[in-house]
C-alpha cells in the first residue's frame, strides 16, 4: 500500500544544515555576546574609565540588548550593525574574534587529565 507523504513539511539537506547551524548559533550566542561586551568594557578601562562609568556603560548596553520592539520592529544585532555602519562608517567586517585553538579546547576539557 502506498501512503501519502507531505513533502511540504520535509526539509531539504541544505535546509537541515542551515537549521543545525542556527541551532548551534543559539547555543553559543550569549557566550559570544558576553565576550564582546567584556572587550568593549575593557577598552573603556584602558581609556581610564573606572568602576562607576564602566558599570553605567554595561547597564546602557543591557538596556539596548533587552529593548522591546520599537514601532513593531525588534532590535537585533544585525539591525544595530547596519545602523552603526550607516551612521558612523564603522566596518564590522574588521572584527575577527580570537578564540582558543581546537587542540587547546580538547586539552582544557579532557576528562582524563
Amino acid at each position: 500500500m502506498k501512503s501519502y507523504i507531505n513533502r511540504n513539511n520535509m526539509l531539504t539537506k541544505q535546509s537541515q544544515k542551515e537549521l543545525a547551524d542556527f541551532r548551534a548559533f543559539l547555543r553559543v550566542k550569549d557566550g559570544v555576546a558576553q565576550q564582546i561586551i567584556a572587550a568593549a568594557l575593557y577598552a573603556y578601562h584602558l581609556q581610564g574609565y573606572r568602576k562607576k562609568r564602566i558599570n553605567d556603560m554595561f547597564e546602557q548596553i543591557l538596556s539596548v540588548v533587552n529593548m522591546p520592539p520599537v514601532i513593531g520592529e525588534r532590535i537585533t544585532g544585525n539591525n544595530l550593525i547596519e545602523f552603526i555602519h550607516t551612521e558612523y562608517g564603522i566596518d564590522f567586517e574588521r572584527v575577527k574574534l580570537q578564540a582558543e585553538t581546537e587542540q587547546d579546547y580538547i586539552k582544557r576539557t579532557r576528562k582524563d587529565k
